[in-house]
């Protein structure tokens, strides 16, 4: 299967604060919860189109790069606001990969069990718990969720919230591949339909962390729901 164009539609924001909320105050305290989150800066509307599964014709992986450092280097959750009036459910997987700018590196740090996104009106905030990701500071990953791993069993389509550019979180921005298959994801070619650079634009995300590479297990509990 060959790589698809992507069908982009988006509605700009008449004004956005930048906002990039994390504890960068508590960096230096073991166990506290550190949060990296576009959602401040986010209108609650503007979305990027579409994602679905590979039987749906849209792009199967969306995901946001960042950039692991001291005080954000153990990863709990993620979040991503999604709007499903499809009529069904997309299942999904969520995945964190080493990220080198153009694709991911190596195997899965983390994979999901079975997830889904339900249909409904307005946007969800979908997440997924991590447990505790161990990253290395000043090296750069990808949060993504994609249909790829489920098989493809349902057609539905999604958008995404998404800012109007990247600068609300300097550290990472929206990737997205059209590979039909999880090995693809290695692949630059799939990428950003093949461009160089990334799209310039951050989704509607949240990233939880613990302040400490080994962190107490009681602090293992989602954030945000």
């Amino acid at each position: 299967m060959g790589i698809r164009a992507k069908e982009v539609k988006r509605m700009r924001p008449t004004s956005r604060t930048v906002i990039v909320a994390v504890a960068l105050a508590c960096a230096a305290l073991p166990g506290y919860a550190g949060v990296i989150s576009t959602l401040g800066s986010w209108n609650g509307s503007s979305f990027i189109s579409s994602w679905g599964t590979v039987p749906s014709g849209e792009t199967p992986t969306y995901g946001e790069s960042f950039t692991a450092a001291a005080g954000f280097d153990v990863l709990n959750a993620m979040t991503f606001e999604i709007q499903n009036t499809s009529g069904a459910s997309i299942p999904f997987n969520a995945y964190v990969y080493a990220w080198n700018g153009t694709a991911i590196t190596g195997s899965a740090l983390f994979t999901s069990g079975p997830n889904s996104v339900a249909s409904g009106a307005g946007f969800q905030a979908i997440s997924v718990n991590t447990g505790a990701v161990a990253l290395t500071d000043g090296s750069t990953y990808i949060a993504l969720y994609s249909t790829l791993g489920d098989g493809g069993s349902a057609s539905a389509v999604s958008s995404w919230g998404i800012l109007s550019s990247d600068s609300a979180y300097p550290g990472g921005t929206f990737e997205y591949s059209n590979a039909a298959l999880l090995s693809g994801l290695s692949d630059s070619t799939t990428w950003n339909n093949g461009s160089a650079g990334s799209v310039g634009e951050d989704l509607a995300f949240e990233l939880d962390f613990n302040g400490s590479a080994t962190p107490e297990p009681s602090t293992f509990t989602l954030i945000r729901s």
